[in-house]
């Protein structure tokens, strides 16, 4: 299975151009309260990631996550839509 990402009109996937770019896919947290801020930052109606849902480093400054609440990286931030 091909890695790619949730988001919404986002059509990154891990291949050459994903790591030519330097892209890369975090899955969503087991942790609940971070996936549950994740899941409120992607969305989606009606929508619950399973286990081998990924988002791209794209949505994220500095294009990394960060596990401290605090941080802007905690959530993806970056949508076009």
């Amino acid at each position: 299975m091909v890695k790619s990402c949730c988001v919404f009109k986002c059509t990154n996937k891990a291949n050459a151009v994903a790591k030519e770019k330097r892209i890369s896919f975090f899955r969503f947290p087991a942790n609940k309260r971070k996936r549950a801020a994740r899941i409120r930052a992607v969305n989606r109606k009606d929508w619950t990631p399973t286990s081998h849902v990924n988002i791209c480093s794209e949505h994220f400054f500095n294009y990394w996550h960060s596990d401290d609440p605090d941080d802007d990286n905690y959530v993806p931030t970056k949508f076009s839509y």
